[in-house]
């Protein structure tokens, strides 16, 4: 996702309203999915220490917090990725050639 990001980054100069919003939607989905990642490997690191009894409640608080943020964090990486990914990677380059077009 930080590739298609910088490579709209790059791109915006060719339509500014449109790349900039693409650019904006592609940062916030890795930004998503990278603060679920983290959660989710926090998640398994914690799963390794639940033998420990003098920590057992808080360690499944804490996991049920991170359970459910993960989800969220799924939840709205998966909306926006449906808006992201709504159309078919040649239409979409399809769609980029037309701004590159009209500059030239």
């Amino acid at each position: 996702m930080k590739d298609i990001w910088y490579q709209l980054r790059i791109l915006q100069p060719l339509n500014r309203v449109v790349l900039s919003e693409m650019a904006r939607d592609a940062e916030v989905l890795g930004e998503l999915l990278g603060r679920e990642h983290d959660l989710d490997f926090l998640l398994g690191r914690l799963e390794k220490e639940s033998g420990d009894e003098t920590l057992a409640d808080e360690l499944a608080q804490l996991q049920k917090l991170i359970g459910k943020r993960c989800r969220r964090l799924r939840h709205d990486a998966l909306e926006l990725g449906r808006r992201f990914y709504a159309e078919p990677a040649k239409a979409f380059a399809k769609r980029i050639s037309i701004f590159i077009r009209k500059r030239g």
